[in-house]
């Protein structure tokens, strides 16, 4: 699972912190749409997962990507390539009925006039929600958390609920971050795990070739 967590200052001597606040949440819930064991991946939402072999598949999926099926509901925990959209799934397990889908991440092609915006290959209505449960920072790039009906409506998901869902700034005096890039741009411009970093005055212990 991907957790956030808070804590006190990290003890660079034994590598440990006292834990304030632990948060933890998926990528997505929802069915699976096409399965290809050769690539490694499967799609839902609109969303291509990939499995690697690290990924932890739960109990009730004996055989990993080869026992998913199509149309059978999953929960997946992962972190998003911002460039491509690809959710690198570092957790996959298996749901029953689900009363909702849940959905998280960067928002394109948003129409403000038809009330829409596409989230991968996922295009999410918001008409039908209230003015004040939309968030005022809605624009293409941002990152939200949607939680969608379980029927399409006109080819579309619609959205039940809406919510900002990008990183937290790190708004202390020191800050360590530890992830997967996300988004690069240079060696002086990417993305950690979704957060921008600055790295042109930076030092690289490896040299940036690495």
């Amino acid at each position: 699972m991907q957790v956030e967590v808070e804590s006190s200052a990290v003890d660079s001597a034994t590598g440990m912190a006292r834990a304030l606040v632990i948060r933890h949440g998926s990528s997505l819930l929802g069915p699976v749409a096409a399965v290809n064991t050769t690539a490694g991946t499967f799609a839902t939402l609109g969303q291509t997962v990939k499995v690697t072999g690290t990924t932890v598949f739960d109990d009730g999926l004996t055989g990993g990507l080869a026992a998913l099926t199509v149309g059978q509901v999953v929960e997946v925990h992962g972190l998003a390539d911002a460039s491509t959209g690809v959710i690198t799934a570092t957790r996959v397990e298996g749901k029953g009925a689900a009363t909702a889908y849940k959905l998280r991440g960067t928002v394109a092609s948003l129409d403000t006039t038809a009330k829409t915006f596409a989230i991968g290959g996922a295009v999410i209505a918001y008409g039908t929600l209230p003015a004040s449960s939309v968030p005022s920072t809605l624009a293409n790039g941002s990152v939200l958390r949607v939680q969608l009906q379980t029927a399409q409506s006109n080819g579309q998901w619609v959205a039940t609920s809406l919510g900002v869902a990008g990183p937290r700034p790190v708004d202390k005096a020191r800050g360590h971050v530890r992830g997967l890039i996300t988004a690069f741009t240079s060696t002086h411009a990417f993305s950690l795990n979704g957060i921008a970093v600055d790295a042109s005055g930076a030092t690289f212990e490896d040299g940036t070739a690495s």
